[in-house]
C-alpha cells in the first residue's frame, strides 16, 4: 500500500476513536496532568491479600494452591512494576513447580520469570530462564506468550533480524490459538523491529496492534501504537499526521492515568506544532508537559 493511502486510512480509521471519547478538551479546559502514580494503593493492598492467601496454603499444606498463589503474586508485582519482587517470587514458583512434577505451572513460573528480567532491563537473563525452560518444562513450547518474550528479548539485546523471525513464529502461533492480547504485543514489537531495521512495514504492524488494542479496550497500549505511528509519520516529513497522532497518544494515555506515557511524545508534539506556526496550541502542551514533571517530581518526593 503507497504511504500517502496508508497515511489516509490511518487518519480516518483513528477519526471515529477522536470523536469516542478520547478527544481533547480544548486549551484552558480541565485538568492538563494526568492523576496518581503508577502503582496506586490498590495496587498494593491486592499484592498484601495476594501474600496473605500465600502465607493461609502455605499453613495448610496447600502445595497446589502455593503455586497458583506465588504465580498469582509474581503478576501483580509485574503490573506494579515491582520487577525484582516479581523475578524472586517467580523463581519460587519454578521450585516448588519442580517439586510438584507441574509442567504448567513450571512453564508459567519461567515465562513469569523471564518476563520480571526483560522490564528490569536484563534480556540476556530473560534468554537464559527461556532456554532453561524449553529444557525443563514441555508445556508452553511453542506458545505465542514464550515466543514473545524471546522475540522481545532478542530486540533489545539488538538481534533484530533474529527477532524478527521469532516474532512471526509468535504471530502465526497467536492467531491459531485466538490470542488476541498476545498477538497484539506480536504486532508492537514486530513494529519496534521494523522501526528498528527502518522498513516501511513498521506503520503497518503498530496499526495492526492499535485496532486489536482499541477493540480490547487496552488503553496504554492504544497511547503506545499512537506514539509510535506519531514518531514514523514525524520521521517521514507528515507533520499534520504526526500532531493528529500525538495528541491522540496523550488522550489515551490521559485515560489511564498514566503519566509517564502522558509524557512520552509531549517535547516531539511541540516541536511540530511549532514547526506548522501553531504556537498557542504548542505553548498549552509546554505548560501540560510542566504540569506533569512537578507532579512526577512531588510524587518521588512524597514517596
Amino acid at each position: 500500500m503507497r504511504t500517502g493511502l496508508l497515511s489516509l486510512v490511518l487518519l480516518l480509521s483513528l477519526f471515529s476513536f477522536s470523536i469516542q471519547g478520547c478527544a481533547l478538551k480544548a486549551p484552558g479546559t480541565g485538568d492538563m496532568a494526568t492523576p496518581g502514580p503508577a502503582l496506586t494503593g490498590g495496587d498494593s493492598d491486592a499484592i498484601d491479600g495476594l501474600r496473605k492467601t500465600l502465607d493461609e496454603k502455605r499453613n495448610e499444606g496447600d502445595r497446589q494452591g502455593e503455586l497458583s498463589a506465588l504465580l498469582d503474586m509474581g503478576k501483580a508485582l509485574v503490573s506494579a512494576g515491582r520487577y525484582v519482587e516479581a523475578e524472586k517470587t517467580a523463581r519460587q514458583a519454578a521450585r516448588l513447580g519442580k517439586k510438584l512434577k507441574d509442567e504448567t505451572g513450571l512453564s508459567a513460573a519461567y515465562d513469569l520469570q523471564a518476563e520480571a528480567w526483560l522490564l528490569s532491563g536484563k534480556p540476556e537473563k530473560a534468554l537464559k530462564v527461556l532456554d532453561k525452560a524449553g529444557k525443563e518444562s514441555g508445556a508452553g513450547q511453542g506458545s505465542g506468550a514464550r515466543l514473545n518474550l524471546r522475540g522481545l528479548a532478542l530486540m533489545e539485546i539488538g538481534k533484530h533480524a533474529e527477532a524478527s523471525r521469532v516474532l512471526m513464529s509468535a504471530l502465526d502461533a497467536n492467531r491459531r490459538s485466538g490470542d488476541k492480547a498476545g498477538l497484539a504485543e506480536s504486532y508492537r514489537a514486530l513494529g519496534s523491529a521494523a522501526m528498528a531495521a527502518k522498513s516501511p512495514d513498521a506503520l503497518t504492524y503498530f496499526m495492526e496492534a492499535y485496532r486489536l488494542d482499541r477493540e480490547s479496550g487496552d488503553m496504554e497500549n492504544v497511547g503506545y501504537g499512537l506514539g509510535k505511528m506519531a514518531e514514523i509519520n514525524l520521521e517521514k516529513g507528515r507533520q499534520e499526521e504526526a500532531v493528529f497522532l500525538f495528541e491522540r497518544s496523550y488522550a489515551a494515555y490521559k485515560e489511564t492515568g498514566s503519566e509517564e506515557g502522558a509524557l512520552n511524545g509531549l517535547e516531539s508534539l511541540i516541536e511540530a506544532l511549532r514547526a506548522l506556526g501553531q504556537d498557542d496550541k504548542a505553548l498549552y502542551y509546554s505548560g501540560v508537559k510542566e504540569d506533569i514533571l512537578k507532579k512526577m517530581e512531588g510524587g518521588r518526593r512524597d514517596r
